[in-house]
């Protein structure tokens, strides 16, 4: 797998490479300026133009550019098209003028301590997802994050949504989970969290999620309403199973040797940014969620209450799964979440 992905990252990086040279933009050092000393960036994002994240990520742009005085440019490129979130966290590591949009979990091959947050019922509420973003185990996670070469910029903190299961059946319990083929992200964490549930996984890109529900490939697949929604997999999939099995956080990540490059006023206009951009789209997203759900109603989507406390029993034992993260640190997210 992860020769796969340092495959892609350098078809990517010769891609780019002739982008720029089309463009008579400079393909030098990470963070280079061109002439006129304008840094382009790359957002890679692997969602729809049409969801609430992708939209205020547009935002974050435009401010950047703004606030830089045009010095600082990010385009930005939608539906997986430079990479799925793995390759773009690649990319970054490696010290492309990348920035990108990803979870927690997909920071396990860099930071293994980071996947705890998006562990199977860690959230009470979606407040805490701030509490432990800035804590001291919060700051930990991006200073080591910075050291594999990935700079955080929003600490981990936006609300990217609650995520429930969507298929082709109900499935109130893990019992009816049993045997369905359903849809992860390549992740450690996601495989053995739907593994414990009774699913049998298999790992698509969310690009070709559509195409393996509606032709049988995948039974269903997990993610928060309005991804599921924005990607039309209720055409094809008519149950929402509302497992909430997931309080999910996200956040904004690039190269900590771009970041490095660029001014100091530069750098605190990113995080700064990257900080309102939390701040919106969890504000955004939690409305967004009340009405997509409205909507899909009327589309003929059915809506199945289930037994969370069933749920979260038989995913507790996901947290013994990962030997590589630090002794404790369950118990010691937790204390400070609930503290």
């Amino acid at each position: 797998m992860r020769n796969k992905r340092w495959i892609s990252v350098l078809l990517i990086g010769c891609l780019l490479l002739a982008a720029a040279a089309g463009c008579g933009q400079s393909s030098g050092e990470a963070g280079q300026a061109d002439g006129d000393g304008v840094v382009t960036l790359k957002f890679a994002n692997s969602q729809t133009p049409e969801e609430t994240c992708s939209k205020e990520i547009e935002a974050f742009a435009e401010r950047v550019k703004e606030k830089t005085g045009g010095k600082v440019v990010i385009e930005v490129h939608h539906n997986g098209v430079l990479g799925d979130d793995n390759d773009a966290l690649e990319a970054c590591a490696r010290g492309a003028n990348y920035l990108t949009y990803v979870d927690p979990a997909a920071m396990c091959y860099y930071v293994p301590d980071y996947a705890v947050m998006l562990g199977p019922y860690l959230f009470d509420d979606i407040a805490q997802i701030k509490k432990l973003a800035f804590s001291d185990y919060g700051d930990e996670m991006v200073e080591k994050a910075a050291e594999a070469g990935i700079r955080v910029l929003d600490h981990m903190s936006s609300y990217y949504g609650t995520r429930v299961f969507i298929g082709n059946k109900p499935v109130p319990t893990p019992d009816e989970m049993k045997g369905m083929k359903v849809r992860v992200p390549s992740v450690p964490l996601w495989i053995e969290m739907l593994t414990a549930m009774g699913a049998n996984t298999t790992t698509i890109s969310f690009s070709e999620v559509y195409t393996a529900l509606s032709q049988g490939v995948a039974d269903g697949m997990e993610n928060p309403l309005p991804a599921i929604y924005a990607a039309r997999f209720h055409e094809v999939c008519k149950y929402v199973s509302e497992t909430n099995h997931i309080i999910q956080p996200n956040g904004i990540e690039m190269s900590e040797a771009v970041f490095q490059s660029l001014t100091p006023e530069q750098q605190k206009i990113l995080e700064e940014e990257a900080i309102v951009f939390a701040e919106t789209v969890t504000e955004k997203v939690q409305e967004e969620e009340k009405e997509v759900r409205e909507k899909m109603t009327g589309e003929g989507v059915e809506f199945i209450a289930c037994d969370t406390d069933a749920y979260r029993a038989a995913t507790e034992s996901v947290y013994q799964k990962f030997p590589e993260w630090s002794e404790g640190l369950y118990d010691r997210v937790t204390a400070i979440i609930r503290a």
